[in-house]
């Protein structure tokens, strides 16, 4: 156990500035070690430096001005700052501010401006903490003008970073990604890595409020690689937790749980309580959402436990509220509203309004379904006060609804109808705010796009003349091959659209209606053919030549897969072929979708056409744990593959020994044009088969997201 440096008790009671300096420093070395012992140490040197007995409150001391402060204007606002760092720990948030609106008056008395900047920065955390986010960008930004003026550099690198995370609160994502990437620059200036990781994980937690995930996963794994080089396990802990958080966002839990429980292993590792009991209530929710209520309460249960051996009140109320959505999933209504007075209790003693406010729309819902609409009203009535005081508008528009059900469950229609006609203004107010929200994030990402292009600088690569010769007799190799397609493949549908095309206006009023709808068919068949063959032609050429352009996007694999069969259902209906597609996996994916897109399609068409009627194709989405790609397999039952075949399978204009089953065209472009897509986005294509058994082809996507360039 931790014993107190000084022995007080002892002293002859004068009070000296060296006392109160011993236990001031003493209070800032114990923080981390026993934060009671430190905030017993930081009461005694502030009543001290403002001259009041031990039973004395100092906050309504400090408000009624009944002080007697020493004239050591410097050490009593340092006293004040640490005294106010306790307070916040304990979750005493206007305790914090009463201590720390006296430093920041008494700093500006002696121009400190160091110290001023210091107080601006814990007024934004704690205006942020409770959940007073406008205030909070008040202080951030007087801090930063501050900072500026006295050229302090880091200060202004802190309170840039704590700007953009209030802004990131607020919902102003644009202003959030430029405030933290100004703090990003001087970090890295600075060459401070772990400051570098912390700043990518909050530019990460700005993208993932753009909705744009592939960037917030680029930005979580750079941050990832320094935290695991430096073997700093708490940062780990914290990445795995927000990508965790990104997956159940995502609609999959089971990657979601996975991340979340390396997340608790590796602050299991640290004895980092705080991120234990977060990452523990953050698995409750992702198990309760899976539908796995009895694991969702023991993962809260063990949350809470944590979060009191170390006085945690934050996490504790979220652990309370989680504990009542599972009662109220499990329509256990008396247990859900215990819980939820827990929370609601907790979160008012620790002055959390918006935390408040939401529990009290719980409270309300609650009490609506076990019908005790008096009580209801009276929790409702109270939130939507909280709600006009903290601009709340989305929990507003809820709060206006219940109690709307309230008055009519009562008879009193009159209230009913006032309370939806305000309802229904607030929603649409609240969908022109996420209509503009959206464009605005889009505005944003475009802008960020832009800045990286512009600082991006390419440098050419000098090729080796060996292997530029090499190149030019490839190229001409292709060039023969090229025009030995184009004399047979285009000429004979040219040749067919002619021919049946010239009968046609030659024979017009003598053909029959059953020979014009025939040999329209046979032109539409060959031009389809020729235009297949014009498109594969010219995807290629794009490759080859570097202006394939790529989008990074999420792809929802089973909705693309599902669309590809409705596409071909023509020509599976022709040869009675049944797809097989087992859709029990979700599996999404960071890439470029009309890439994925073609390359399924390619290798669907192959299997249509290498399988002989009546037989079956087999579709499978999986996950691969070992490398951390998602697959895609397609089987067919066709004639399959020589080894020879094998060998040449992915090359431009390959002619294989097996041929399509129904005489369809094939150009030997299409899996040279998949060999290609693949190797652009960071994926493999493999191919397994053998003579007689058919083949499958494999396309193995990486779920985390590649840096691609375009």
């Amino acid at each position: 156990m931790i014993q107190n440096p000084l022995n007080i008790e002892t002293d002859d009671g004068a009070v000296t500035i060296e006392k109160i300096y011993a236990l001031n420093k003493s209070a800032w070395d114990l923080k981390n070690s026993d934060v009671r012992l430190a905030m017993d140490n930081a009461q005694k040197a502030v009543r001290m430096a403002l001259g009041l007995k031990a039973d004395d409150d100092i906050y309504t001391a400090i408000i009624k001005n009944t002080i007697s402060p020493i004239e050591n204007k410097k050490l009593l606002g340092d006293c004040l700052h640490i005294l106010a760092w306790l307070d916040v720990e304990f979750s005493k948030f206007d305790n914090a501010i009463v201590s720390l609106l006296f430093a920041k008056k008494l700093f500006e008395e002696i121009d400190d401006k160091d110290a001023l900047c210091r107080v601006h920065v814990i007024l934004g955390s704690v205006y942020v903490l409770k959940g007073e986010f406008k205030t909070a960008i008040q202080y951030n930004l007087e801090g930063l003008k501050i900072a500026e003026e006295d050229n302090n550099k880091e200060n202004a690198t802190v309170l840039l970073s704590n700007a953009g995370l209030t802004y990131w609160n607020l919902g102003d994502n644009k202003k959030a990604f430029e405030f933290i990437s100004k703090s990003l620059r001087n970090k890295r200036e600075k060459g401070d890595k772990l400051d570098i990781a912390k700043s990518l994980n909050n530019i990460g937690l700005v993208y993932n409020a753009m909705g744009d995930y592939y960037k917030a996963l680029e930005a979580y794994n750079e941050a990832y690689r320094i935290v695991e080089e430096l073997d700093e396990k708490k940062g780990v802990g914290i990445l795995y937790m927000n990508i965790g958080l990104i997956y159940e966002r995502l609609g999959e839990p089971d990657k979601a749980e996975s991340f979340l429980y390396k997340a608790l292993e590796s602050y299991k590792a640290v004895d980092y309580k705080k991120g234990i009991g977060e990452c523990l209530v953050n698995l409750a929710l992702v198990t309760r959402i899976a539908g796995r209520t009895e694991t969702a309460l023991r993962y809260a249960y063990e949350s809470f436990e944590v979060a009191i051996a170390i006085g945690d009140k934050k996490v504790i109320a979220f652990t309370y509220q989680e504990i009542m959505n599972v009662f109220k999933d499990k329509k256990d209504y008396k247990k859900a509203l215990d819980f939820a007075l827990k929370c609601y209790d907790l979160r008012r003693d620790i002055e959390h309004k918006a935390g408040v406010m939401g529990i009290c729309g719980d409270i309300g819902e609650i009490l609506i379904e076990m019908n005790e609409i008096e009580k209801a009203l009276k929790y409702l009535d109270e939130g939507i006060t909280l709600g006009n005081e903290v601009g709340s508008k989305a929990e507003l528009l809820n709060l206006y609804k219940n109690i709307s059900k309230c008055y009519e469950l009562t008879g009193n229609f009159e209230k009913a109808v006032e309370s939806l006609k305000k309802h229904i203004e607030l929603r649409d107010i609240v969908s022109n705010e996420e209509t503009k929200r959206r464009i605005q994030n889009v505005q944003a990402q475009f802008e960020v796009v832009q800045a990286q292009r512009e600082s991006e600088i390419y440098k050419l690569k000098n090729i080796d003349l060996a292997e530029a010769n090499k190149k030019l007799e490839d190229m001409n190799q292709e060039k023969n091959e090229f025009l030995n397609l184009v004399s047979h493949d285009l000429k004979n549908p040219l040749n067919s659209i002619y021919g049946f095309s010239n009968l046609l206006v030659e024979d017009i009023n003598t053909l029959s209606m059953e020979e014009i709808s025939d040999f329209a068919s046979n032109i539409n068949i060959s031009s389809m053919a020729m235009l297949d063959l014009v498109n594969e032609i010219l995807n290629s050429e794009m490759m080859d030549s570097g202006r394939y352009e790529l989008n990074n996007e999420l792809i929802d694999l089973n909705v693309l897969i599902k669309s590809l069969i409705s596409m071909n259902k023509f020509q599976l209906r022709q040869k009675e072929i049944k797809i097989i597609f087992d859709e029990k996996i979700v599996s999404h994916v960071f890439n470029d979708s009309n890439v994925i897109k073609q390359i399924i399609s390619n290798l669907l068409s192959n299997a249509i056409k290498f399988s002989p009627e009546g037989k079956s194709i087999f579709i499978t989405v999986a996950h691969n744990k070992s490398d951390s790609s998602t697959w895609v397999g397609i089987q067919d039952e066709g004639p399959g593959l020589t080894e020879e075949d094998r060998k040449k399978l992915f090359t431009k204009f390959a002619r294989l020994s097996a041929k399509p089953t129904a005489g369809e065209s094939s150009t030997g472009l299409g899996l040279s044009i998949v060999k290609k897509l693949a190797d652009i986005i960071g994926a493999k294509v493999v191919c397994e088969s053998e003579p007689g058994k058919g083949a499958k082809f494999i396309l193995q996507i990486p779920t985390t997201p590649l840096k691609i360039k375009k």
